[in-house]
């Protein structure tokens, strides 16, 4: 007798996953800007592959840095109060109308 079950279908094959990201991608995944991380890696803070001229970061370098840098909620202070701008004096003019005190 044929077999009467119906055929499975193939699960779409998914790429695998970058061995290393771009700068654009760290910078997405660490949510901070381009400058920021090129001064890290200018400084040695932020572990980095060079490929010729070009930058290449490990995804378990990214977590490993995160997982050092961080700290939790209640250590991080809160910001210095912005102080107030005074305003500034406008001219009033004088009893001369040719000159401004």
């Amino acid at each position: 007798m044929a077999d009467t079950q119906p055929a499975k279908q193939a699960e779409p094959a998914q790429p695998p996953a970058p061995l290393l990201w771009t700068m654009e991608q760290a910078c997405t995944a660490l949510a901070c800007r381009r400058s920021w991380l090129y001064d890290q890696v200018e400084a040695g803070r932020f572990p980095v592959v060079r490929l010729g001229r070009q930058l290449r970061f490990r995804p378990a370098d990214l977590a490993g840095y995160l997982e050092t840098h961080s700290r939790p909620a209640k250590d991080i202070a809160p910001p210095p109060p912005v102080p107030r701008r005074r305003r500034r004096r406008t001219a009033v003019p004088s009893s001369r109308p040719d000159r401004w005190t």
